[in-house]
């Protein structure tokens, strides 16, 4: 199987049917590519469809010459925008932004981002613009925690992170690394009625205490899976606007010849 979810490029050729692209259209692929008749898809929740498959993953994805994929799940680039931050867009930047959805992030409130990789530095920014009077980043390498400031994050060493809950707590904090230890600080420093978004992908378990993590404050424990066609259309209006900022994300481009690089 072909890998690669987080794709863009330029269309090569179409099928018959096909009247709203051409060739030569700089395009973004959505990569749950979903029956398109079920109710879900017709929710645009492609990612529970029960026939969906994502591209890299149960179809051929993108690490390729060329790709085939619905018209459904192709969606134009602007001119603003390069093929090499939309296609980072396709995963990291609005696995983020559907993240934030999830933990209905309001005006004002206070966010805290664990892990600054590639969708910390979008959930940064997307905060920022939902709202967030303040964010704070988590992580243990200090090069990205100094990436978090520059984005206008306050940077929070991992063995600090109680210090957050001191000062007041987190009304949403996300889980980017995939770590059980990662999403139990999470619920420790949240605020009352805040939200622990799950986002990161681990086996792992861990306690959750019902009175004491639940009830006691109203928190709640939430997963955000993937994210939605039209929050990619969202994305790629604020970076086209120069608002979402991807220059630091993607720092080095490799071609697609194995020993190559």
């Amino acid at each position: 199987l072909t890998l690669g979810h987080e794709v863009a490029g330029t269309v090569a050729a179409v099928g018959t049917a096909v009247s709203t692209f051409a060739p030569g259209d700089r395009v973004c692929v959505h990569y749950q590519v979903g029956c398109g008749e079920c109710s879900y898809c017709a929710d645009g929740l492609e990612m529970f469809c029960p026939q969906g498959k994502m591209i890299g993953n149960g179809r051929p994805g993108g690490h390729a010459d060329q790709i085939i994929v619905p018209t459904r799940n192709v969606i134009p680039v602007p001119d603003a925008v390069s093929l090499d931050h939309a296609a980072v867009m396709m995963f990291s930047s609005a696995t983020s932004l559907h993240a934030l959805r999830k933990g209905r992030l309001r005006q004002g409130e206070t966010v805290a981002i664990f892990g600054v990789g590639r969708l910390g530095m979008s959930a940064i920014q997307l905060a920022i613009l939902e709202g967030a009077a303040e964010v704070f980043a988590v992580d243990t390498n200090p090069a990205k925690l100094n990436k978090a400031a520059a984005l206008g994050a306050e940077p929070v060493a991992a063995g600090d992170v109680a210090a957050i809950g001191a000062r007041g707590g987190a009304d949403v904090a996300l889980d980017l690394v995939g770590s059980a230890a990662v999403m139990r600080q999470c619920l420790d420093i949240l605020a009352p009625m805040g939200r622990a978004g799950a986002v990161g992908l681990t086996p792992d378990s861990f306690p959750v205490g019902p009175y004491p993590d639940l009830v006691g404050g109203e928190s709640e424990l939430i997963g955000a899976s993937d994210h939605t066609a039209a929050e990619i259309v969202e994305l790629l209006e604020h970076a086209a606007a120069g608002r979402l900022r991807l220059d630091g994300i993607v720092e080095r481009a490799v071609p697609l010849q194995a020993g190559a690089v």
